[in-house]
């Protein structure tokens, strides 16, 4: 499951911890 890096630190909920992606 893959998260969709929307801005910064935040990322779209798939079900699994926040990767915060700087």
């Amino acid at each position: 499951i893959k998260k969709i890096l929307i801005k910064e630190g935040q990322t779209v909920d798939t079900g699994q911890p926040l990767i915060e992606l700087q």
